[in-house]
């Protein structure tokens, strides 16, 4: 993604599943396993507060160049707990609760659903204690 920033911690290609708004504004990441090992997952998101740029790709997948003012990618900036994740053989999958702005939440919900894109890490740190944003299963 050239237009981060910030360097990133790492940068991951991912499809966007379904994203819900309310109560809690949730995305659902699907990650390949192949080439990152599960203890960076782990160092990364599990019970983890992330700073991300979330880029939903309009065509062409995760590593397609923009073409800009062609291409309707889109996006997101901001912050996202991640209390942990789930391992398939092919997969790892994530719900992110993020914390956005109000625009970037119809953004998350028009474009972001059922399409290819980048999921930029930008630091990782522990979620606070008294934070509610994320899910309890302790």
């Amino acid at each position: 993604m050239a237009k981060t920033k910030t360097t990133a911690l790492r940068e991951l290609g991912v499809s966007f599943g379904s994203v819900a708004t309310h109560p809690k504004t949730r995305v659902g990441v699907r990650v390949p396993r192949a080439g990152v090992p599960l203890d960076e997952f782990d160092r990364l998101f599990c019970g983890k507060r992330i700073s991300v740029e979330m880029l939903a790709r309009s065509a062409g997948g995760p590593s397609q160049e923009s073409i800009p003012g062609m291409d309707q990618d889109c996006l997101v900036t901001g912050s996202a707990d991640v209390s942990g994740f789930s391992v398939k053989p092919k997969f790892v999958t994530l719900s992110l609760v993020c914390h956005v702005e109000p625009g970037d939440r119809l953004k998350l919900k028009r474009f972001f659903p059922k399409r290819d894109g980048v999921l930029a890490v930008l630091s990782s740190d522990k979620i606070p204690d008294d934070a509610n944003g994320g899910d309890d299963d302790e």
